[in-house]
């Protein structure tokens, strides 16, 4: 993942040129459409459930292909709208990172390519890829921490989530931060090493609870 164009003092994100933007990051558009080895993993792994229906477009009289999956929704709003063989098959598909910054990064790419997708081609991802994007966000927010860079990651992962989506609610802020104090108190629990690195940020969540 690279970073948003550098923000002047007078940056407006609405004024943007985001499909030069992109453009320049993945370097033609021929590389933003060509499929991912990862999505080509994601779609053999979904194959048994997989149904392509053709029409023809009335106003460009082209083919056009629809592809479905039997159990997964065209756009599912949350992990727990993902059937647990969608799940299952999706995850298993190439691996997923053991560490939380790998799943924060993985996350990241897809989002980048996601946005260079709808920006510069006007597509959206496959059904396939946003039941991965709705997995790893699931880990990011629940898969208890075991070291303390998986804590500082969650805490990166806490605040996008919180200043992104300004209503995100206070329910989802609160599971949030029990998730974050509750890496903390099994790392604490570890050798004393541990204990010390974790002091400090303990303290500071528990200022802001």
């Amino acid at each position: 993942m690279t970073d948003s164009p550098q923000q002047s003092d007078d940056f407006d994100p609405h004024e943007t040129d985001w499909e030069e933007h992109y453009l320049e990051q993945f370097g033609s558009k021929a590389a933003i459409e060509a499929e991912t080895e990862h999505e080509m993993l994601i779609d053999q792994a979904l194959a048994r459930w997989k149904s392509v229906t053709k029409r023809i477009d009335p106003r460009t009289k082209e083919e056009i292909r629809l592809i479905t999956y039997h159990g997964l929704e065209t756009y599912p709003g949350s992990f727990a709208d993902l059937k647990p063989h969608i799940i299952d098959a999706v995850s298993a598909a190439y691996p997923i990172p053991v560490e939380l910054r790998g799943v924060l990064q993985e996350y990241q790419d897809w989002q980048d390519l996601r946005a260079a997708r709808y920006q510069v081609c006007g597509w959206e991802m496959s059904q396939g890829v946003g039941a991965r994007e709705l997995i790893l966000e699931d880990i990011l927010s629940n898969r208890p921490g075991k070291t303390l860079d998986d804590i500082a990651v969650r805490a990166t992962w806490w605040h996008s989530q919180c200043t992104e989506d300004f209503d995100v609610g206070n329910e989802t802020h609160d599971q949030l931060h029990e998730r974050i104090l509750a890496d903390i108190a099994e790392l604490s629990a570890a050798p004393h090493a541990a204990r010390v690195s974790t002091g400090f940020l303990s303290r500071w969540l528990k200022k802001g609870s």
